[in-house]
């Protein structure tokens, strides 16, 4: 519950949990500490997204538990918005932004699972689709995954969406190996291609760039090169493509005995970058 008057007490976003008294799930509560709020960053300034020149152009996807539908903010409506317009789902942490979905939460259609998650879109807020045959695209962050239901761990942080395929073409993710472990993976039109971190464990901030340079796919982890000669293009439906961010849980609601869980992460340094 957030405490309102003319000097709000400022938050610091540290992942509480505390058990609603309204619904059988657990939601990050908000710690305030006797701050003015008016030194609080939004998501939008943290991330640098809104409509003008040299600004990441995104809008928000997210899912609410007990929706029928999950639910979308615009670029405008991001740049717009308080610090905590969209809390618990999107909020600032520590000049970084945490993204928050529970497990069973509703979907997006043909997904695997609920997110909270950035789409790319053009300047003016229209959705954006991209063609890689030519030039560079690249996207670059830093992120840090909070966590994950002790039994389904994948989580996607990033993705390059093939804009008519039922998958994505690029993404950074959590897996389960065979032998329990999960890492953290680059996969290309769904195999995986390159292991980042095995095992991933929770909380280990990384840096993440990924490139797209005349259709061949290169990686940077934490500022070194995965070498990678992937062709991104080759496999997809259609030619044109977008970037994703966030928290997109790799978990189906039906396979759920209670729906008492989460995924989180942080995202900061988000930067797109095309020439």
């Amino acid at each position: 519950m957030y405490i309102r008057n003319q000097m709000m007490w400022l938050f610091v976003v540290s992942l509480i949990i505390m058990q609603d008294n309204y619904a059988e799930t657990r939601l990050p509560m908000l710690k305030v500490t006797n701050f003015n709020t008016s030194n609080i960053q939004t998501p939008a300034e943290i991330l640098n997204i809104g409509p003008s020149i040299g600004q990441n152009h995104f809008l928000l996807q997210y899912a609410i538990l007990g929706e029928k539908k999950y639910s979308t903010a615009s670029q405008d409506q991001i740049a717009h918005a308080n610090f905590d317009t969209y809390c618990p789902y999107f909020c600032p942490s520590d000049n970084k932004v945490l993204f928050y979905v529970e497990a069973g939460a509703p979907e997006t259609s043909g997904a695997h699972g609920p997110r909270s998650e950035l789409r790319q879109v053009n300047q003016d807020g229209s959705l954006a689709a991209f063609t890689l045959s030519e030039g560079t695209h690249r996207l670059q962050g830093v992120t840090s995954i909070t966590h994950y239901p002790p039994i389904n761990k994948e989580v996607v942080i990033m993705q390059l969406f093939n804009d008519s395929k039922s998958t994505d073409a690029v993404s950074i993710r959590t897996q389960e190996y065979t032998n329990g472990s999960y890492a953290l993976v680059v996969r290309n039109n769904g195999k995986n291609v390159a292991t980042l971190a095995n095992p991933y464990r929770l909380n280990e901030e990384f840096s993440w760039k990924v490139t797209i340079t005349d259709g061949i796919l290169t990686i940077d982890y934490n500022d070194e090169n995965v070498t990678l000669s992937n062709n991104v293009i080759a496999g997809a439906d259609s030619d044109l493509f977008y970037f994703k961010a966030g928290c997109y849980g790799q978990i189906k609601s039906e396979t759920l005995d209670d729906l008492d869980e989460y995924y989180s992460t942080t995202l900061s340094n988000l930067i797109y970058e095309n020439f």
